[in-house]
């Protein structure tokens, strides 16, 4: 994570005031003209730049650094850096906060994730993504000061579907499939309208969701990591809304007879389709 880019983020000005609507944290850095932190040192630097996990001092905070991969809206970890700690934020609050190091824009997040990496206080000097126009192409997908994005889809047709099997339960790739799992692929099959849903437990946890109409088509949601453990940046619980095109029901009937080293494959949503294409979301 990073501490603030020349002017705090695009829309606040030296004094730290914003003037587009875009949260940013105070900062007694020096603003430039680039709107962004000089990290090589100078009036601009967040004097907690300087220093290395070992060392970074108590009104620091040492975080995990995020920056997009090309031209996707994902992210990869890029590293850590000890950068200034401000305000103490709610380990629970899903949001994420920008800055530039370097010329080159760096992500932090807080909220709960897989490794732990909880934000103790606002990141000094570095802009929050709020989803407006103008912010970085990462900040249209992952939380912020609006919230998950989409996440508002998962609840829009969790309120039109019912569950066709109950409560959702976790499955080990080590183990066969039960009663649960044969009923999820048995909708699957039939086309049964209602909403199926598998988690594969593992290293950090695949998620996938299905809203059945009945249809040889289906809305698919789809989550790496459960709602708490997050794998990368903090983007909410799932990915964009899919429409997809159910397997031939044979597909199905194959999988309600497969042992166990066929059955994670069975259970993984990516399979139960032969292509899918983004759409938002839409009850019946």
């Amino acid at each position: 994570m990073i501490a603030c880019m020349a002017a705090c983020g695009p829309g606040e000005s030296a004094d730290g005031e914003s003037t587009s609507g875009t949260t940013t944290a105070g900062t007694d850095s020096t603003a430039d003209s680039t709107g962004g932190l000089d990290a090589s040192g100078g009036a601009t630097a967040d004097p907690c730049l300087a220093f290395d996990h070992a060392d970074c001092p108590e009104q620091c905070m040492f975080v995990s650094v995020y920056e997009q991969r090309p031209d996707s809206c994902s992210v990869f970890d890029e590293g850590s850096l000890c950068i200034t700690r401000g305000e103490p934020l709610d380990p629970d609050e899903k949001t994420t906060f920008y800055a530039e190091i370097d010329g080159q824009l760096r992500y932090v997040e807080s909220g709960q994730s897989c490794f732990g990496d909880v934000l103790p206080g606002v990141p000094v000097g570095w802009a929050e993504c709020s989803g407006a126009p103008g912010e970085p192409e990462p900040c249209s997908c992952v939380c912020g000061s609006e919230g998950c994005p989409y996440d508002a889809e998962v609840e829009l047709l969790d309120a039109c579907f019912e569950a066709t099997c109950g409560e959702t339960e976790y499955y080990t790739p080590t183990d066969p499939l039960g009663a649960y799992e044969q009923c999820v692929i048995t909708a699957l099959r039939d086309r049964t309208p209602g909403v199926v849903e598998t988690i594969i437990v593992g290293y950090s946890g695949e998620r996938s969701r299905v809203y059945l109409d009945g249809s040889e088509q289906a809305q698919f949601a789809y989550a790496y990591g459960n709602d708490t453990c997050k794998g990368g940046l903090l983007d909410g619980t799932w990915e964009p809304n899919q429409v997809c095109t159910l397997q031939p029901p044979d597909y199905f009937e194959d999988c309600l007879a497969a042992d166990t080293s066929g059955a994670q494959a069975c259970l993984t949503g990516s399979n139960w389709f032969t292509g899918c294409a983004s759409m938002d979301a839409a009850c019946p």
